[in-house]
């Protein structure tokens, strides 16, 4: 009985596509909903912070999930 290493640990192609721009472009400003947002990145990823033109707000999309830790710390 021979075993199929390559089946049963998958094909091994362990190679990501690149994140697109347009994959991480917020569509809107998270805080006031406007569409006019920009960033300073040339290459714009999941790492990259926007700024909202209407309100001026600054966020990072991977980041903007976590909660603060400000505040809770153990005394």
């Amino acid at each position: 009985m021979a075993i199929d290493l390559a089946r049963d640990l998958g094909s091994g192609d362990t190679h990501r596509s690149p994140t697109t721009a347009a994959a991480t472009t917020p569509r809107v400003c998270p805080a006031c909903r406007s569409s006019s947002i920009t960033t300073t990145a040339r290459n714009p990823d999941e790492n990259t912070y926007w700024r909202c033109a209407g309100c001026g707000e600054v966020w990072n999309a991977s980041r903007r999930g976590t909660v603060p830790t400000r505040g809770h710390r153990w005394r």
